[in-house]
């Protein structure tokens, strides 16, 4: 995979532990109304870990990366091949082992295609010199330029898809943020709670309320 695409293989957990950490950490100011401060700590980490949500939206990005990888590493394996004929190619390679037996034969023909094509390129530079014809000669040119385009293509739309992962990532993170919180707060009323710390930040607290957050947010 080119540079630009190194970003998407990167898992986010890490990513969203921060932000939940912060976000909860952030969170609900004690109530002074006369009852007194009721403290609760979550473990944000295992909150986080095991949320069904969290883990659908790593698994989500895990694909779109694997996928993208793959994809990119098809046009680059057939550079001669056009533009529709590579897009072709990669989508066939995507449905892997769900492929019919005619997109199957589809996918030999195209490799067949790009082989052929490999092997006239080569024939040609090996060729060489006084011995290539004019026609020889623009047909090398026309090879040179469609592998010119796909290394193009393949930085283009690798910019395009790191965008379109940080946007998504950037989507599920808020995402998450909003349903941990209303879990959260969900659990904290219902036990009486004025106030939730990320254990990270409360190194003790008698009331520890992360098993009723999971199974709200898993239920």
């Amino acid at each position: 995979m080119s540079e630009p695409t190194r970003g998407l293989r990167l898992i986010v957990l890490a990513a969203l532990l921060l932000g939940i950490i912060a976000a909860l950490g952030a969170g609900a100011a004690p109530d002074n109304s006369g009852g007194g401060l009721k403290v609760a700590t979550l473990d944000t980490t295992r909150v986080l870990s095991e949320y069904k949500g969290t883990v659908a939206s790593n698994n989500q990005l895990r694909k779109m990366a694997d996928d993208y990888q793959l994809t990119f590493q098809t046009w680059k394996q057939n550079p001669l091949l056009s533009e529709a004929d590579q897009k072709r190619m990669s989508d066939l390679v995507l449905k892997g082992a769900n492929a019919t037996e005619a997109e199957k034969a589809e996918l030999k023909k195209l490799q067949d295609q790009s082989s052929a094509l490999y092997s006239e390129f080569v024939n040609l530079q090996t060729k060489g010199g006084a011995a290539l014809t004019e026609a020889d000669k623009a047909r090398i040119t026309a090879l040179t330029k469609l592998a010119g385009d796909t290394d193009s293509r393949i930085q283009f739309r690798s910019k395009e898809a790191d965008d379109q992962f940080r946007k998504i990532q950037g989507d599920n993170l808020n995402r998450i943020l909003k349903e941990v919180r209303e879990g959260v707060a969900k659990v904290a009323k219902k036990g009486g709670y004025n106030l939730v710390l990320s254990n990270e930040m409360a190194w003790y607290a008698e009331n520890d309320i992360t098993e009723d957050v999971l199974k709200e947010l898993n239920k």
